[in-house]
């Protein structure tokens, strides 16, 4: 047996790790410039995101000999179609249930208070608990002012934070389509293009590196994205059938933010369980826990099939990008933080197998 190589000198250990360091180099460069610059690395990220989630339709087409170009023109109409749907129904109805609910959170807050009246008696507590309803009717109402007035331009807003006008908005909505169709048409051509630029020694631990790296991203974003979609699809058909008001905003949120670990669960089960306090009966309020504590048992039961261990997070890491993306991504920030920070994984993993492969 031949003994683990070790390298001898500074020099030795740079050279040894030189695919790994200029690798983590290039890869946190590109996720300071686009959380710095925002502006304009926000089409291109919404765009990558997209040509990796559809991309494997597009290989579907091109078995059938359908022209490459012709392939992703028909993907991008499909990408507008689901857009367009999505603003046109699903947010509308979104929309109005939500504005519902700004009027129905004074019944929550005095809901609330009876609790707390009750609380106070038990214990014979001298303090007084109670919640203000004006008040934080009013702070939400000040914070979500954008939305409620207009939240389509409230979700383009957001999404492009930086931007400082409309008609930005307006160019980078229009380029976005574009970008998604040279990227879904041309993307796997520019892995060979940047390799011709490496010096031979070094090309092929780079290419495995690299095609690590996408294959890591690309398997976190699809599984994240139709687990996503199972939850959201999940809770807004229970909360509809235990007849509990907002299931679709409960479900559309849920969903969302389940893109985000950690506050999909939180973020519906709380909404969800607030609304059947105010309802005052049992029956929903048992229904609520049985709907969300029954999806998190599905969630621990696809999510192992879906998203292989080799492309999770740790919790820690997590939690750290996700501080991180949303200060200086904000929403978007949000969102893709976690699966940015999966992109380091098969890096840590690579210096790993070097220090303890055989050669």
């Amino acid at each position: 047996m031949i003994s683990p190589y070790r390298p001898n000198s500074l020099k030795d250990y740079l050279v040894f790790f030189l695919p790994e360091i200029s690798i983590t180099i290039i890869l946190t460069l590109v996720i300071y410039f686009i959380f710095k610059f925002s502006d304009i690395s926000t089409p291109f990220v919404i765009s990558t995101f997209f040509a990796i989630f559809f991309h494997p339709l597009y290989d579907f087409l091109r078995k059938f000999k359908i022209p490459a170009s012709l392939a992703a023109i028909l993907i991008v109409l499909l990408i507008l179609a689901l857009v367009i749907l999505a603003f046109a129904v699903v947010i509308p109805a979104f929309y109005s249930q939500f504005l519902d609910f700004l009027n129905f959170i004074p019944k929550i807050v005095e809901k609330i208070n009876t609790y707390f009246v009750h609380i106070q008696k038990y214990f014979g507590s001298k303090m007084k608990l109670t919640l203000d309803k004006e008040y934080i009717l009013s702070q939400i109402i000040a914070n979500l002012q954008t939305i409620i007035k207009e939240p389509n331009l409230y979700i383009f807003s957001g999404l492009f934070k930086g931007v400082k006008s409309i008609f930005s908005i307006v160019i980078n909505i229009a380029i976005i389509p574009l970008i998604t169709y040279y990227l879904i048409k041309d993307g796997v051509s520019i892995l060979p293009k940047i390799l011709r630029a490496i010096p031979p020694r070094f090309r092929a631990s780079i290419e495995e590196l690299i095609l690590d790296i996408v294959d890591s991203i690309n398997g976190y974003i699809k599984g994240q994205v139709f687990i996503a979609f199972l939850v959201g699809t999940y809770i807004g058909v229970g909360l509809s059938i235990i007849g509990l008001k907002y299931a679709l905003m409960i479900g559309v949120i849920s969903g969302i933010f389940n893109l985000v670990p950690f506050l999909g669960f939180w973020s519906g089960f709380i909404s969800a369980l607030l609304v059947a306090l105010v309802d005052g009966s049992v029956d929903k309020i048992l229904g609520v826990c049985i709907v969300f504590f029954t999806e998190v048992l599905l969630e621990n039961l696809i999510s192992p099939i879906i998203i292989s261990r080799n492309v999770g997070v740790h919790p820690v890491i997590a939690l750290l990008a996700i501080m991180i993306g949303a200060h200086y991504g904000g929403f978007l920030g949000l969102l893709i933080s976690v699966p940015l920070s999966v992109a380091y994984r098969p890096i840590l993993s690579s210096i790993y197998k070097k220090l303890t492969q055989e050669i």
